[in-house]
């Protein structure tokens, strides 16, 4: 898949897998019984974990801008994700 796509995206960078990084995401969450329910009751959590998994597709320049959004908001702080990953 690698091999296919950097011979059409000719001008693309690979850094790491969509995949891997958002399985480590789910497994860590799944680690904890109350975040695995949450995760599956409350859409908002959810969103929020969607929006964690997103950076991956945020310009290279804006990732660092973004998490730091990210870390600071309410949601985060709340749920101590950065100590998890």
């Amino acid at each position: 898949m690698i091999s296919a796509c950097s011979q059409i995206f000719l001008d693309s960078e690979h850094y790491s897998y969509y995949f891997h990084f958002s399985q480590r995401v789910w497994r860590q969450n799944q680690k904890i019984p109350d975040v695995a329910e949450k995760f599956e009751q409350d859409p908002d959590f959810k969103l929020h974990i969607k929006a964690l998994l997103s950076l991956a597709f945020v310009p290279e320049e804006k990732v660092e801008e973004s998490f730091d959004n990210f870390v600071d908001s309410d949601f985060f702080s709340v749920h101590d994700f950065y100590n998890r990953f």
